[in-house]
């Protein structure tokens, strides 16, 4: 509560009614509470009308109160809000402010700090080099000369000065005129005082401004409460660093309004000698699942990619509070956190953070493609297939590897054959490796691409292979259907997924199409969802065309250039970090869609899932957003 001195209050024992002000105001001693503690008392004067020779003012008693109100700020302030006094107008008075001080200074404990804030007139004395301030007189002869006005006044140093001791910091605040050198030279025998002061010895303190609505320098003191930098970033603002802050402003701001006036500072330990706390903005992290342990251990964690501080953590309730109000950091759906070489995946439903299962731990890949179909560097000089040559086909299989590697495949399990290894007996070796019993029975996910040329033999769909011969085509090919049928039912592998870019490739979906519905596949989908598509067996089919539609060639194929984007990212929907088989599939069909119009063909990519093996869907996780890797993500239970 702000304790503003009311006029009814009795005066009659001056020393009853300051021990009624601490009393009243609920100040906390030392002995009550842990730590260093900070008193501060702020005295502001607008009124001295009991005195002709001074003259009124009009911020004072504006920039006190919210002054106080910011020193005792629940979030930044170093004050508690008990432990504040403000005296006003005809209770600023000499003996009020210091005794006031001195009861603060009897409960003082070690490293226990005051703030003494003074807004109203003051005078230095050149003749006895002595700064005074000058409080409501309580004589109230309204003719009291210069010399007795400062006989009724503060002397900084005959009467401030000696209230501090080495054990304590006291802080002065002087928003008044003449607060310069003149004082600042004397405070050698005085080490633990710091003040910060609104002018020079020799300039005048403007009153306010009703631009700014309270003094320059008291206007400048309170942005620097919020505002200064933390240099030393031990989220405190020092003196120092008020200093810095506000110098500069106010000696512009004055100027502007044709006035010199330069902000003193002086003290061995500003540097230490605190205004306010500067604790940056903090947000939370909440858990439905146990916090990992190495978490309480670190000063800061990596979170999908940027690194930020941990405050605190409480384990109990799973709440992790960190540095920082980027609310943005954790996303929808999945996002992981790094701690040295560990790396951790959470889902986030509903702003919760819950555990995210390695969706696959041994992921493979077939990656076939040939540009070579003039067979110019075939070793056995078979001659021209009757193709035309491609030019990207293998480039661009090299990039899809790539993106494969990005979301999680092991770069030794990705089996490359291109061109004149690509023949039908290699290809169809290559997947049976994948049957139970073969050598590479135990992936858990199989990916197969082949990028080429397709043909159609009595209206069913063939992959045209390096050995392709027209007098035996059903034999130097790989008809699609062998994909569809007997490879889809013996491999092994729990989530299959092949994508084929080649003309014809459609043929195979004429009774196997899936409809896109795209309202369906852009919304988010909970975590229980996901886990059943990967909890059932997948087979899944993406073709560059439908029915006999031929594929478009440019730089490797259109089709594959969209898989490529859709695996890196692109094809994140519904934007939770996840790569759906159905997301992937609308990506792939809009993009190919729209590019093949340009050039005036009809071509529309078509995906299926073989429901009769499992109504499972293959994903991939968005690694450009997660850095998720499969080999290294712990997984703590």
């Amino acid at each position: 509560m702000r304790l503003r001195i009311i006029h009814f209050f009795s005066l009659v024992v001056l020393c009853n009614f300051l021990f009624s002000v601490a009393v009243f105001a609920g100040i906390v001693w030392k002995n009550e509470q842990t730590g260093p503690t900070t008193y501060a008392l702020l005295v502001g004067i607008n009124n001295y009308s009991n005195n002709l020779y001074i003259t009124n003012l009009k911020y004072p008693v504006k920039d006190t109160e919210t002054l106080k109100n910011r020193i005792t700020d629940t979030n930044n302030g170093v004050v508690d809000n008990d432990n504040a006094i403000v005296l006003f107008d005809n209770f600023a008075t000499k003996n009020n402010i210091l005794n006031t001080l001195k009861i603060f200074k009897s409960g003082l404990g070690k490293n226990d700090s005051i703030i003494f804030y003074w807004s109203g007139h003051s005078h230095y004395d050149k003749k006895k080099d002595e700064l005074y301030l000058i409080p409501f007189m309580e004589k109230t002869e309204k003719s009291l000369s210069s010399e007795e006005i400062l006989k009724y006044s503060i002397s900084f140093l005959a009467d401030i000065a000696p209230l501090s001791s080495e054990e304590n910091n006291f802080i002065f605040l002087g928003d008044g005129c003449n607060i310069g050198q003149g004082l600042i030279s004397k405070l050698d025998d005085f080490p633990k005082i710091s003040v910060l002061s609104a002018s020079k010895v020799d300039e005048q303190a403007m009153d306010g401004d009703p631009e700014l609505g309270h003094s320059p320098f008291t206007y400048f003191l309170l942005k620097s409460l919020t505002e200064a930098y933390d240099t030393d970033k031990d989220e405190f603002i020092s003196v120092e660093e008020a200093f810095i802050y506000l110098n500069p402003k106010v000696v512009q701001y004055t100027k502007k309004r044709n006035h010199t006036q330069h902000p003193s500072i002086a003290g061995r330990f500003v540097h230490r000698m605190y205004l306010s706390r500067n604790v940056p903005p903090t947000s939370e992290i909440k858990f439905l699942c146990k916090i990992p342990p190495e978490f309480s251990n670190s000063d800061s964690l990596e979170v999908n990619g940027l690194t930020v501080k941990v405050r605190s953590i409480d384990a109990n309730d799973g709440i992790l509070q960190y540095l920082g109000g980027n609310e943005s950091i954790i996303k929808r759906g999945l996002n992981t956190v790094s701690y040295l070489k560990k790396r951790w995946l959470f889902w986030n439903e509903e702003n919760k953070l819950m555990d995210f299962e390695k969706p696959y731990t041994n992921s493979h890949a077939i990656i076939v493609a040939i540009d070579d179909y003039d067979r110019i560097n075939d070793p056995l000089n078979r001659g021209k297939t009757g193709f035309r040559n491609l030019k990207m086909m293998v480039n661009e299989a090299n990039s899809l590897k790539n993106a494969l590697i990005n979301v999680g495949f092991a770069k030794r399990n990705i089996q490359t054959i291109f061109n004149q290894k690509a023949t039908s007996s290699t290809i169809e070796s290559a997947l049976k490796s994948y049957w139970k019993g073969g050598e590479k029975d135990s992936a858990d996910r199989l990916f197969f691409y082949f990028g080429g040329h397709g043909t159609s033999i009595d209206s069913s769909a063939y992959i045209v292979t390096y050995d392709y011969d027209s007098k035996r085509p059903s034999l130097t090919t790989i008809d699609i259907e062998e994909l569809t049928g007997r490879h889809a039912k013996n491999i092994n592998s729990h989530h299959m997924l092949v994508a084929i870019d080649s003309c014809y490739s459609g043929l195979a979906t004429y009774t196997l199409g899936d409809k896109i519905d795209e309202s369906r596949i852009k919304q988010f989908r909970r975590l229980s969802l996901i886990r059943s598509d990967l909890q059932r067996k997948a087979r899944n089919f993406l073709f560059a065309g439908t029915g006999e539609q031929k594929a478009l060639w440019e730089n490797g194929g259109i089709f594959t250039n969209a898989l490529i984007e859709g695996i890196l990212g692109k094809g994140d929907t519904n934007k939770d970090n996840l790569i759906q088989f159905d997301e992937l599939s609308l990506y792939v069909h809009n993009k190919v869609v729209a590019k093949a119009s340009e050039t005036g063909i009809d071509q529309k990519p078509a995906h299926f899932s073989l429901t009769r093996y499992g109504s499972g869907k293959v994903l991939f996780v968005n690694e450009m957003n997660s850095s998720f890797l499969e080999t290294d993500v712990q997984i703590w239970k």
